[in-house]
């Protein structure tokens, strides 16, 4: 699972420059949880966010920020989302986007001027008109 992988490597205490390894903010990490669960619920869910090596690691996360826990005592780790998450997904939403009218552009299913079409409607009239003026559009 890609996305407790991702937090397994990031709060992974390794060797090098820097004591600790990439030594980001609770912020930062909870953002990247896109899916707050334990492992342990695999089988109900179908993504989770950290194995059950890394449980003590985000519920340290957790009480730092004050996510709020939505599993009882008995029953495997179960958060509500950081409110960073929300942004971190539409970001995400938003460059797949750009890479997806991208790659219609090179595979020739969309001429020049139908993606600068596409990639103009991400900005208002003020920043089309800066743009124009910039690049000569």
């Amino acid at each position: 699972e890609g996305n407790a992988n991702a937090f397994r490597i990031l709060t992974h205490q390794f060797e090098g420059r820097r004591k600790g390894g990439f030594v980001m903010t609770y912020s930062t990490l909870a953002s990247i949880v896109k899916y707050p669960f334990s492992s342990q619920l695999a089988g109900k869910k179908s993504k989770f966010g950290f194995f059950l090596s890394e449980e003590a690691d985000y519920q340290k996360i957790a009480g730092e920020l004050g996510i709020i826990r939505l599993s009882k005592p008995d029953e495997p780790l179960r958060y509500a989302r950081h409110p960073l998450v929300y942004l971190v997904e539409a970001a995400d939403d938003i460059c797949y986007q750009m890479m997806d009218i991208e790659d219609a552009h090179k595979l020739k299913l969309l001429t020049h001027d139908e993606t600068k079409g596409l990639y103009m409607l991400f900005f208002d009239e003020k920043r089309k008109n800066a743009l124009k003026k910039f690049a000569g559009l």
